[in-house]
């Protein structure tokens, strides 16, 4: 994976940020309306940073990554999968790896065209895939379903 992919999906960010979210980088105002007129009340448009969301509910089997599975050779674990079934609006995946109790040990991105297998160093990690979406609203995740290695067997010495 290539620094490019970090410094691109960390401009977007940044952009998403400080643009507002909207990618408009703030349109001109309104003309101030007359307090005496009374207009429906709305929500107050957000005022903070905005991050990527989760995708809908009803979008995340669609966009989920697919086929995730782990394993394990010469003491590295081996992250693969395929991409999500509505894989036009990928943009890249993220990789994470954890312990069992859920304390996160690494992360990687992974650009959207890349090889879908990624290795790590730490065998009894367990890992999850993060399909990144761009939508016209923004960045979306839709995470995938944490895959462990499955306990290898103890030899035994014949009797």
């Amino acid at each position: 994976m290539g620094g490019g992919l970090v410094v691109l999906l960390f401009a977007i960010l940044a952009a998403f940020v400080f643009l507002g979210g909207d990618g408009t980088g703030g349109e001109e105002a309104a003309p101030p309306q007359d307090p005496k007129q009374e207009t429906p009340s709305s929500p107050p448009p957000p005022t903070g940073p905005v991050g990527a969301r989760p995708v809908p509910p009803e979008k995340l089997p669609d966009l989920a990554p697919q086929s995730v599975a782990v394993g394990v050779f010469e003491d590295q674990l081996q992250v693969s999968w395929s991409p999500p079934r509505d894989a036009a609006s990928v943009s890249g995946y993220f990789v994470i790896v954890q312990t069992s109790d859920g304390r996160v040990e690494e992360q990687r991105l992974v650009e959207r065209d890349a090889d879908l297998t990624v290795v790590f160093d730490d065998a009894s990690l367990c890992a999850v895939v993060t399909t990144i979406v761009g939508t016209p609203a923004g960045l979306q995740l839709a995470r995938g379903e944490l895959v462990c290695p499955r306990p290898t067997p103890t030899p035994t010495a014949p009797v």
